[in-house]
């Protein structure tokens, strides 16, 4: 399978997600800080597009309080 990019894309199948969640540690733990950064990016990227850095973030704060009476 090839991306967009032309670079080749591996599929594998899995018998269970124990076995997928072992791979990805797996995976991530084979991977720089840089690497892990740039996908984390990219993953922004995809989910939010442009608004990721031109939209700014509301910050909501909430405090409760236990008030004993």
């Amino acid at each position: 399978m090839t991306g967009k990019m032309g670079k080749a894309k591996k599929v594998q199948i899995f018998s269970s997600f124990e076995d997928e969640n072992e791979f990805e540690y797996a995976r991530r733990r084979k991977m720089t800080d840089r690497q892990k950064w740039l996908e984390f990016s990219e993953l922004q990227k995809r989910r939010w597009g442009d608004g990721w850095t031109s939209i700014p973030i509301k910050k909501v704060v909430r405090i409760e309080k236990n008030i004993k009476k």
